[in-house]
């Protein structure tokens, strides 16, 4: 090899070697952009949670819900107050029979809907939960339509609607136990859940005298 040969490779080797030591190590570049990644990051969490909430308002415009409408002469009539019905889905899930583990519950109208808050549990903290229900009577039996649910971050079971259709079918059960009634009307009034049915009087037990 020539000397002017020699001397052009140790110059390659010098600029490589120069070119080696000034490029930054991947932890000092990683150190410098995570930063910026994780509040890119944030961004689009948040972005997509107003969107959501965009599509959320657009999708399900706030109307008032219209029950079907009572029969003119009702043989009977039962408003279940607010504080009754919060009482009886507590007592409900504390026995188990909710598909979510409410705490807190209160419930109240909401357009015509039954509107049911709590608090539930994720990942160790309490989160608001609200629960928007329909109802209508379906073969002398209360049914409840889920319009909205929000849980947080926990995911909204399939069943929801089972926080109150069985403690408010029980208790109205129990009130009429002793009649041969049969629901026809339920609506979420001011004062609570207004329920009406008819009696068959000719099935009714007279003890003679």
């Amino acid at each position: 090899m020539t000397a002017d040969n020699t001397e052009k490779a140790e110059a390659t080797e010098v600029t490589v070697v120069e070119i080696k030591r000034r490029r930054p190590p991947f932890a000092t570049v990683l150190r410098r952009w995570l930063p910026m990644l994780a509040f890119a990051a944030l961004l689009g969490v948040v972005a997509t949670l107003a969107v959501q909430r965009c599509a959320d308002a657009v999708a399900e415009p706030e109307t008032v819900f219209i029950p079907a409408p009572p029969p003119s002469d009702p043989a009977i009539t039962v408003t279940l107050s607010y504080p009754l019905i919060s009482a009886l889905i507590q007592r409900g899930i504390d026995n188990g029979e909710s598909p979510i583990a409410l705490k807190n519950i209160e419930s109240s109208n909401s357009n015509g809907r039954l509107l049911i808050r709590g608090t539930a549990q994720a990942l160790g903290q309490n989160v608001g939960a609200t629960v928007e229900l329909e109802p209508f009577v379906e073969n002398s039996v209360i049914r409840l339509r889920v319009k909205r649910a929000r849980l947080g971050r926990i995911p909204v079971p399939s069943n929801v609607e089972r926080l109150a259709e069985g403690p408010l079918n029980r208790e109205l059960a129990a009130s009429l136990s002793n009649l041969p009634a049969s629901l026809t009307s339920v609506a979420v009034t001011d004062g609570g859940l207004t329920v009406t049915a008819d009696v068959r009087i000719d099935e009714l037990q007279f003890t003679p005298r």
